[in-house]
Parts: structure tokens; sequence; C-alpha cells
């Protein structure tokens, strides 16, 4: 039996071999690439050995027997057997694959690759002299830790001409997002009254400390982008968004406008696919939301829970008698101040005389300080002669924009009251 094999494994960086006369034969394991295996310059020398001096063919076979014939592209199995009918048919098979298996000499010079503990590593010889403007500055880059390429003209190594170009390993290392700008103030108004809301809570979590009068702990900002006012709707549950959004839609239609735009950011209550879709569709607005994340893009939103937040924060710090909880009563009256304060994005018009269009009344609207003490006259009657007619409160704002009662906190019964502005006397 003249047919032997060679036995070729590797074992970290060394290859052992032991060769005989006949035909060669290398066995693989399942991670063997031979392609970059055959570009070896140790394992070319030997397979010249064999070929040129020993006259022995050499091919590669997978586990099933068969003779790999696309050269240089193979990932071989397990062992094949050694037995002498086996090698011969499978020489047969291997004669026409056998010359096109060895790789050209140009192509094992330009593509050597060492291994390392298992790893293939690409390596060649650079002539820095030899590159281009752009290629040193991405050179120095790499070699200085992906230092900027503006920093790389810098270095005096004759660079002056820079990639404009972006790096994902720049990127990864340390990104930095854009800019938000600031809308310009002509800009910020043009658009029809309550075309477009943005919409977005606040509160909650004990931000203030206690629930307000009637047990609310936060509240929902809807902002009209093309006039500036601003509402407030108190919630004791965030579930309560959808009743109060349609709430604050049958009064923007009470003042024959409608809502075909409202923004908001992913919050989960604001978004409740199941109870907002049908409000949607059934009046027939747009449903615009932010890129999570980026509250920025709702900024709108979020500047009027600032405004909204620090006049009623005013408020309360001027009427430190008040009991903590007023703080609800702030946030309404504190709507109800801005809807008739004038606005440079207006033309230093308010909000009233946007959606309006006259002046607001201001004389007979009775505005008056928040938490003044005033004298008011309650329904029931006195019951002697002697009596007081009237009982103390506190001056606590308006109800809203579609009444004109106003919200007195009653000493004596500590509870708050609606009341008709004339029976009201407020000692500012």
């Amino acid at each position: 039996n003249d047919l032997d094999m060679l036995v070729c494994k590797r074992s970290g960086n060394m290859i052992e071999t032991k060769i005989s006369h006949g035909i060669v034969v290398i066995d693989t394991d399942p991670e063997f690439d031979a392609r970059n295996f055959r570009k070896n310059d140790a394992v070319n020398n030997l397979i010249q050995q064999i070929l040129m001096k020993e006259k022995s063919p050499l091919f590669f076979i997978d586990g099933d027997r068969n003779v790999i014939s696309l050269p240089l592209d193979f990932n071989c199995g397990a062992s094949c057997g050694t037995s002498e009918q086996g090698l011969e048919e499978i020489f047969d098979q291997a004669k026409p694959a056998i010359a096109a298996a060895l790789p050209s000499v140009e192509e094992r010079r330009t593509d050597a690759v060492s291994y390392e503990e298992g790893q293939k590593v690409l390596s060649y010889v650079m002539n820095e002299s030899a590159l281009t403007q752009e290629a040193r500055a991405w050179l120095w880059h790499h070699r200085f830790g992906h230092l900027a390429f503006r920093d790389v003209t810098k270095l005096g190594l004759g660079i002056t001409k820079a990639p404009n170009c972006d790096c994902a390993i720049c990127d990864k290392k340390g990104f930095k997002r854009g800019p938000h700008p600031r809308r310009p103030v002509f800009t910020m108004y043009t658009k029809p009254p309550y075309h477009q809301v943005s919409i977005d809570g606040f509160g909650g979590q004990e931000s203030y400390g206690c629930k307000s009068y009637g047990g609310a702990v936060g509240g929902f900002v809807f902002a009209c982008a093309g006039t500036g006012a601003i509402d407030v709707k108190l919630y004791a549950e965030r579930s309560q968004f959808p009743r109060l959004f349609k709430q604050y839609l049958h009064e923007v239609m009470a003042r024959d406008y409608m809502i075909r735009m409202v923004c908001c950011d992913c919050d989960p209550a604001l978004i409740s696919v199941s109870e907002m879709e049908p409000i949607f569709a059934e009046y027939g607005i747009i449903w615009s939301l932010s890129s999570p994340g980026s509250p920025q893009e709702n900024g709108f939103a979020e500047n009027a829970v600032k405004r909204v937040k620090e006049t009623s924060r005013a408020m309360m710090l001027s009427a430190p008698h008040l009991n903590p909880n007023m703080w609800g009563a702030a946030l309404k009256y504190a709507c109800a101040v801005i809807f008739i304060k004038p606005l440079r994005g207006n033309n230093d018009k308010s909000p009233y005389e946007c959606v309006n269009g006259r002046p607001a009344p201001l004389k007979s609207m009775f505005f008056r300080v928040f938490g003044a003490p005033c004298q008011w006259k309650p329904l029931d009657s006195p019951k002697n002669v002697n009596d007081p007619r009237t009982v103390d409160g506190y001056y606590l704002g308006k109800e809203g924009h579609f009444s004109s009662a106003v919200l007195i906190y009653c000493l004596e019964r500590k509870k708050i009251f609606r009341v008709s502005p004339r029976k009201v006397r407020v000692h500012e």
C-alpha cells in the first residue's frame, strides 16, 4: 500500500507536520479555515516541497469525503478515513482541482496572514510619504486615539487638508447631540387660534408637598400655538386625561374654533391609544408626537408649564397666610392672568385679543390680588338683626374663562365658594 497520510495540525503558531511519500491529505477540524491557512508562507513552502520534491498531489477533503474543488474558499470538516479504496476514489476526484488549488505567487505576497492564538491578523508595509493629505490625516487621527480632524492639522506634520467627514468611532466614544435653536419671536404665534395645541403634564409624586384643595396631585397644560393662551386641567389620577382633553376640546368649540393638531411627548398618559384615537377620529384631529428623550421638540408646552408655574409660585409666595393646598387655585388664576397679558410674539397683543378680536375689558373682569382678605355676602340670611351681613374670606381668583364668578375661601367654614363679584369686596 503506497498510500500514506500527511498529519498536519496547528498548535498555537506552530504547524507540526509528518511527511511521507504518496498521496498527501490534509484532514482538518470544523473550525479550520483553509483559505487563510494556505496563504501562510510556511504552509506554502510545505506545499511546494510536497508537490515539487516529493511528487505527491495535495488536496483537501471535508467530512463527507468530498474533495473541495473551489480553490482558496473552503471551511473543511472532520476526518475522512484512511482506507486504501477511499483514498484512491478521492484521488481520482481530486485530479482536476489540484492544479487550481495553489494560490499565485502575487496573491501569496500581498495577502500574508499571521496567526496569534487562533486569530487572523492582516499586516502590510505602508509608505507614509506616499499617502495623500487626507490619508495622512486619517492615519494620525487613528494614531492619536481618534483626535479631532481640526486638531490634526495643528500637529506640525505638514497636514493642511483634513477630511470633511464623520467617524463612527468618534460618535461612539462621545456623541454630542445637535442644538435645538430657539424660534424667533416674530414666528412664534403665526397659526390661527387653537389650530395647534401642545400638551404636557406636570406634578405628581408629591412634587407640591400635598394634595390641592379637592384632591389634585398635578395637572395637564394645554397651550395654544397660535395665541399663547394657556389652560390647566388638574387631575387626581393621570388616567383622567381623556376626559379632561374632551372637556378642553368642548371649551374651544364654544369659542367657535376647532383643534386640528395636537402635539405632545411620549407620556403614556397622553398617548392612550384605546381612548384617544376614537376622540381624534371623531373630531378630525392629527396626532403629532415628539421624539423619545427629546423634550425640546415639545418645547412650546414645556415653556407653557414654566410660565404658569412661575406665575402661580409668585402668587403663593405673596400670600404666605394661605394653606399650601391652595396651589391648585393659584394655577387656575395664573392661566386667567396669562390670558390677558400682552405677548411680544403677538405684537404686544394678549391672547384674549387674538381670540376675541378686541382688547380685554380689564375694569369689568374683577382681577384682584391673589390671597387678599375680603368680605363676601353668603346665601344664608342672618338669623338675628345684629348678625354681620358679610363673612371673612380670601380672594382666590376667577373660576374660569366662561364664568364671571370668583372663588372665595371662607375662614369660618374652611371651604371654597363660588361667589358673584357683585357680592365680594376685596381689601387689597
